[in-house]
């Protein structure tokens, strides 16, 4: 009998193993579609000319990166178990706050002013 309740719990390292991959998939989505969602509602900042290739090309960038971010969430849950993609996940996890951020910081600049 205390053998079948051990079966059933699980230890919280494998409870977060598990959502770090959603977690990367959720911070991609959200860097993805901060970039398309500035790029259509916000005009070109001011301090920077109307049709500035440089504004295009920070949030092509970002939107990219968010793009690259899912899919690593998607190579990464296709074997959760694997010891090096757990190590890279977290990385990419601690990594994902870059574009994230940016995505963000864009958002603002260009709603704001």
């Amino acid at each position: 009998m205390d053998k079948v309740a051990r079966q059933d719990e699980r230890p919280a390292a494998a409870v977060s193993r598990s959502s770090l991959p959603a977690m990367i998939g959720l911070a991609g989505l959200v860097t993805a579609s901060t970039a398309l969602t500035t790029l259509a509602v916000s005009d070109t900042p001011p301090g920077l000319e109307a049709g500035s290739p440089s504004y295009y090309l920070a949030l092509s960038g970002v939107f990219y990166a968010g793009v690259a971010e899912l899919g690593a969430a998607v190579w990464w849950m296709s074997d959760p178990a694997c010891s090096r993609r757990i190590a890279a996940g977290r990385k990419l996890l601690y990594a994902s706050l870059v574009p994230l951020a940016a995505a963000g910081g864009l958002a603002v600049v260009a709603t704001l002013f």
